[in-house]
């Protein structure tokens, strides 16, 4: 006789992890109180961690990249709507709630809220922030709705295909393109609390350039997508002027102050993103024709049933709900 069918949770958070067990349980304690039965918490990393937190663990393959990490996690959850966040932040206090609230909001196909830097934090991690997130930032105008943040966004399973990574900026294209833009979630804040060195910051930003330079490159059907390349050398100039607009529009009273402070800093790990992008662009364009899907379309996708047909590629469940590779 079989046991009673477990419930299925209203609300799925995988928390993506950078090696760092006392950084888990520092962002699954600002969740605050909640119901297991109603909210599950996965934790993905390419290490065993052994955190405290109340949460399931899913291993990678070391050096796995977060948007890997991400479809791992979603085929570990078990709600019809999973939020996405890195253990380099912590929830400020609602955020749970607002993410069980647009959950049942069923207008809802994904989302994003507002990433704030702490106030205490270090010149890198400041530096980190205007290149990643400044655009999140509370009070950002032009608000970011249409657009995920890429620490901190949450999407219903059937906006997803059976893809080998979830990017951010891929899934928002998408789901712009079939008039599906995702939402703004205003009381769904994180603050961006992670202390780096500066060289895994510049590694980083390499490395996270180079991978969108190539999802651009592999993906872009425009006629002019050779262009692409060269366009992309001008950018820099633009994104730093941005990113000051950005700082001086914040509600925050003290960014523009921070943001200028650290401006060399922030200009140098500009300057590291734009060379992978043009590098990773580059090499996407020469070989489109080993192309992989990543992101599909999301309007076929809210066709189809939601579930993942299979498990991540080298990944088995191991005991205790761990998946090992």
């Amino acid at each position: 006789m079989s046991g009673p069918t477990p419930e299925i949770p209203a609300l799925s958070v995988v928390v993506i992890a950078g090696g760092s067990a006392k950084a888990v349980d520092r962002l699954i304690a600002s969740f605050g109180a909640r119901t297991t039965a109603r909210v599950e918490v996965i934790v993905v990393a390419d290490s065993v961690l052994g955190f405290n937190g109340d949460a399931r663990e899913v291993v990678c393959h070391p050096g796995t990249a977060a948007p890997a990490m991400r479809i791992q996690g979603m085929r570990s959850a078990r709600s019809p709507f999973v939020v996405f966040v890195e253990d380099t932040s912590v929830c400020d206090p609602g955020w749970l709630e607002a993410w069980m609230d647009s959950a049942r909001d069923e207008g809802i196909v994904a989302a994003s809220g507002p990433v704030s830097l702490d106030p205490g934090a270090s010149a890198v991690t400041s530096s980190v922030y205007f290149c990643e997130y400044a655009r999140y930032s509370p009070g950002s105008l032009p608000c970011p709705a249409g657009h995920l943040a890429g620490n901190h966004f949450g999407v219903r399973r059937l906006a997803i295909l059976d893809v080998e990574a979830i990017h951010e900026t891929e899934l928002a294209d998408s789901l712009r393109r079939a008039g599906l833009a995702p939402a703004w979630i205003n009381t769904a804040r994180v603050r961006h609390v992670e202390s780096a060195g500066f060289a895994r910051a510049a590694r980083d930003r390499l490395r996270f350039g180079f991978d969108f330079g190539l999802g651009r490159g592999r993906h872009d059907r425009s006629s002019g997508r050779w262009l692409g390349p060269l366009v992309g050398l001008g950018i820099w100039p633009i994104q730093v002027a941005r990113l000051t607009v950005l700082a001086a529009r914040s509600e925050q009273p003290w960014p523009l102050g921070r943001f200028v402070t650290f401006f060399p800093l922030t200009l140098l790990l500009l300057a590291l993103w734009s060379l992978g992008e043009w590098a990773g662009w580059t090499i996407g364009l020469a070989g489109s024709a080993a192309r992989r899907p990543r992101a599909g379309s999301a309007r076929s996708a809210l066709r189809a049933t939601g579930q993942p047909r299979s498990r991540p590629g080298g990944c088995t469940t191991g005991p205790g709900g761990v998946s090992a590779g």
